[in-house]
Formats: C-alpha cells, sequence, structure tokens
C-alpha cells in the first residue's frame, strides 16, 4: 500500500518526561474480524466458534504479538475459551491443544494456512483480512459486534517530536494531515475505523 502515510513506531515508548513530545491526536483506529475460507465452509458467525470441535483455529501467539495480549486474549477470556484453546501455554509456531495453531506472525500464516487447509479460521486485524484479499488470497472475514471486535478500544496515536527534531516543519506538517479529515480518509480506504473530530484534535501529553 504505497500511497498509505506510515510511520515507524519508537524503539522506547516517548513520554512527557523525556521532553522529546508534548501533544498527541488518535488519528484512527482499527477492529478484530475472523478470518475464514471464501465461502465460509464451516458456518462461523462468530467468536464462539472457534471453540467448535470441527473447527481449526490458528491464533497469533501471546509472547509477542500484541493483537493476542491485549485485544484477542480478553476477548477470547470473556467467551471462555482461551484456556480451552491455549491450554495456558505460551509459545509461538506451535500447537498447544489438538486443534489450535499458534502462529509465529500471524498475518501471514494466517491466510497460508487457510488457503492450505491447515486452519479454518484465525482472530485477524481487518486490515490485514482486507489486504489478504486484495491480493487475491481466497479467503473473507467475519464482522464481530464492537464488544469482540474491540473497534472502541484499539487507538492509533501520533505525536510530533517537539524537541531536537531535525524537521519540525516537516513533522508538524505531517502530522496535521495524518489527523486531518483527508488523512483520516486516506486510512479509511483500507478498512481502518476512522477517528471522530475531537479525537483527531491534538491535545497535551
Amino acid at each position: 500500500m504505497p500511497e498509505m502515510p506510515h510511520f515507524r513506531v519508537a524503539a522506547h515508548p516517548i513520554n512527557r518526561d523525556d521532553g522529546l513530545a508534548d501533544r498527541y491526536a488518535t488519528y484512527m483506529h482499527n477492529e478484530l474480524v475472523v478470518m475464514v475460507a471464501k465461502g465460509n465452509p464451516k458456518h462461523i458467525t462468530g467468536i464462539d466458534d472457534l471453540g467448535r470441535a470441527d473447527v481449526r483455529v490458528s491464533l497469533p501467539n501471546v509472547l509477542r504479538e500484541g493483537i493476542m495480549t491485549y485485544y484477542a486474549k480478553p476477548v477470547l477470556q470473556k467467551h471462555a475459551l482461551y484456556e480451552k484453546l491455549t491450554a495456558g501455554q505460551k509459545c509461538a509456531a506451535c500447537q498447544p491443544t489438538p486443534n489450535v495453531w499458534l502462529t509465529e506472525v500471524h498475518h501471514r500464516e494466517t491466510p497460508a494456512r487457510i488457503l492450505a487447509n491447515q486452519s479454518d479460521a484465525d482472530i485477524v486485524w481487518k486490515t490485514e483480512a482486507l489486504a489478504a484479499i486484495k491480493r487475491g488470497d481466497a479467503v473473507e472475514f467475519i464482522t464481530l459486534p464492537a464488544a469482540d471486535s474491540k473497534r472502541d478500544d484499539v487507538a492509533y496515536y501520533i505525536t510530533p517530536l517537539s524537541a531536537n527534531a531535525g524537521h519540525k516543519k516537516l513533522a508538524d506538517a505531517y502530522a496535521a494531515f495524518v489527523a486531518s479529515a483527508a488523512g483520516n480518509a486516506l486510512y479509511a480506504k483500507y478498512g481502518f475505523v476512522p477517528s471522530t473530530v475531537d479525537e483527531r484534535t491534538f491535545r497535551p501529553i
């Protein structure tokens, strides 16, 4: 997606005491969906179906993938499925239970495993499902209710550096565009959930 604006995440989180940044805005959101094979042959309708005996599930691993640690795991726990599916194991590229594979890198492995008929479903970001469909993978996705999609909880922030910035004017202009209605609309083209005008308004850290 070369035309979509992007930026690198700092290796170390920036906080107010560092004196490097003083404001931020929420410029978009994302949401969890369930990726399945095209045509949804297992007739999966939501999270509860991941616990069915006839459904082979890939899941992001909890060791390194934030999608599982912060979002998918609480959803699975709410549905009393996390322990059932993972047996409490914390591993990557492993099979904790007969029907479950914990991925190393879910956005690469998930569509590949579904296409290879190794898995029937996985929890992924909507943007990842749309990217797979766009490149021609024979997959689709199941939209989840807000409580399971976490669309109201997942937030992406932009914070222009305010001190010792070599290109402060460019950074400020870029941040302003990303947080603008036009920038928001560009991200929405790729499946991200738009933020509100209030969220896109810069505020002190």
